[in-house]
């Protein structure tokens, strides 16, 4: 019983040890230059999560969707 005790503690320590040195490997980018950076493409990089609000222009920049625009992609403004 006391071997099945240590057990569980040693597995315990290991799996908080393996969460905290893999916590921020979920993904390889942050913002839009380093999805771009690392080679993805335009398209992949506009539809990531934290892009909700970006779009692809037809020239190929990045725009966005604006309130008050009726959900079409605002392109160069500044």
């Amino acid at each position: 019983m006391r071997l099945f005790t240590y057990f569980i503690i040693l597995f315990f320590i290991a799996f908080l040890l393996f969460m905290f040195f893999f916590r921020n490997q979920i993904d390889g980018y942050h913002n839009y230059k380093d999805c771009i950076d690392q080679g993805f493409s335009k398209e992949f990089c506009v539809q990531t999560p934290w892009s909700t609000s970006t779009c692809l222009c037809e020239n190929g920049q990045i725009g966005s969707y604006l309130p008050g625009f009726r959900g079409q992609c605002v392109c160069g403004y500044v």
